[in-house]
């Protein structure tokens, strides 16, 4: 089941934000699994929201990709993740 997941990252920067991207998103391209993604700051942290096609996929991904890119991006704060269940999607394409 699709998961959105809101990530908050108090006082990360875009341009640390824009480093960890060259890393997990290797030629622009989204990982295994992910559907959606943006990202911006707001209130004092980078703000993201994904949307993956399961818990299990997110999970992968940052044990095995974004921790270490957040690590050598100076991103030394943990996350604050949260989940909700995906009921819908609508888009323009």
């Amino acid at each position: 089941m699709a998961v959105a997941i809101l990530i908050e990252i108090p006082g990360a920067t875009t341009t640390q934000y824009d480093a960890v991207i060259k890393d997990v998103f290797p030629g622009g391209r989204l990982p295994r699994g992910l559907i959606f993604h943006v990202a911006g700051p707001a209130e004092g942290a980078l703000r993201v929201v994904d949307v993956w096609d399961s818990r299990q996929s997110f999970d992968s991904f940052a044990q095995t990709t974004l921790g270490a890119a957040m690590q050598k991006a100076g991103i030394p704060q943990q996350p604050i993740i949260k989940e909700w269940p995906v009921h819908k999607t609508v888009h323009s394409h």
